[in-house]
């Protein structure tokens, strides 16, 4: 309820919508609840819903099966030598040290609340991470079948935001600016 929230807070007229990894999930519900505010949505190296699916539905086999257990015995925080493998492959030392010491655990039911799939009749964008070692390009092609998003591509690991943020700041921007003027 957290994005709700500030979204309600912040009063805005209208909005894109950017996500990135599991938070797919979310930024499909607050489309949802925001339709008329919604004008177009981003999807960085995200997971998507299709039909009534968790996150985990999304995983391929065996993760979608190992999952649920690891999540259930060790909690959502794993381990940071895993952290530094998946998240940070392409990150610098300090980087890296900074993602794995403010790592956050998530509530288990970000990972296994099912919900159904909404994607507004709005622009679409999905950006692949082409060196991402947490969410290969075999699954973000799933995603974007799921999807009539526009494709762009950066070289970079999972985290892109960190990695290379002025290459992901031309991309938001350029999709921005190519929006329709709001109603």
């Amino acid at each position: 309820n957290h994005v709700i929230d500030s979204i309600d807070r912040w009063k805005f007229d209208d909005f894109v919508l950017v996500s990135h990894s599991i938070s797919g999930f979310i930024a499909n519900e607050v489309a949802k609840k925001y339709q008329s505010k919604t004008r177009g949505m981003i999807a960085i190296a995200s997971a998507l819903p299709s039909g009534k699916q968790s996150f985990l539905n999304t995983l391929p086999f065996p993760q979608n099966i190992i999952m649920p257990f690891m999540i259930k015995l060790l909690g959502t925080r794993p381990p940071d030598s895993a952290i530094k493998a998946g998240l940070c492959n392409d990150l610098t030392n300090d980087q890296s040290k900074r993602i794995i010491e403010n790592f956050t655990p998530e509530s288990p039911l970000l990972y296994t609340t099912k919900i159904n799939s909404y994607f507004p009749d709005v622009p679409h964008l999905y950006v692949k991470t082409t060196s991402d070692k947490e969410f290969p390009m075999s699954l973000q092609q799933k995603m974007i079948q799921k999807t009539d998003a526009e494709v762009v591509e950066i070289v970079t690991g999972h985290i892109p935001m960190m990695s290379n943020p002025q290459g992901v700041a031309a991309i938001l921007n350029d999709f921005v600016s190519d929006l329709p003027a709001a109603k």
